[in-house]
């Protein structure tokens, strides 16, 4: 009868953590970047979205915010931010990778460098 208790003490326990962090995991945030065109859009969509811990991100070329919703346990805002200066775009105040950004389409860079 003391084991019976006893496990179900620690079942409880175990499953009530597992909710309290399934609510607190998921991020909404917005990202700015320096997008230009459709192709900037696929590029990063595409990119962001493969990130393990990523559930969706959506680039708006009108205001070029990237709004991502992600797993703080699986991945950081940092991560992300690095992830799209990899592609040469500036994610918020990160600076873009001018190699990449060197690559990139002439219709994906900006008329200020």
């Amino acid at each position: 009868m003391k084991n019976t208790i006893l496990l179900l003490a620690i079942f409880s326990i175990f499953f009530l953590s597992i909710n309290l962090r399934a609510e607190d995991k998921w991020i909404e945030t917005k990202i700015k970047t320096t997008a230009q065109c459709e192709m900037c859009k696929q590029t990063i969509e595409k990119k962001i979205n493969k990130i393990k811990g990523i559930k969706h991100a959506d680039l708006n070329l009108e205001d070029k915010f990237l709004t991502v919703k992600y797993n703080s346990n699986k991945v950081n805002i940092d991560e992300i931010r690095q992830a799209i200066t990899k592609l040469g775009y500036d994610a918020d105040e990160m600076k873009k990778n001018f190699d990449a950004y060197s690559k990139l389409p002439s219709c994906c860079k900006s008329s200020c460098k």
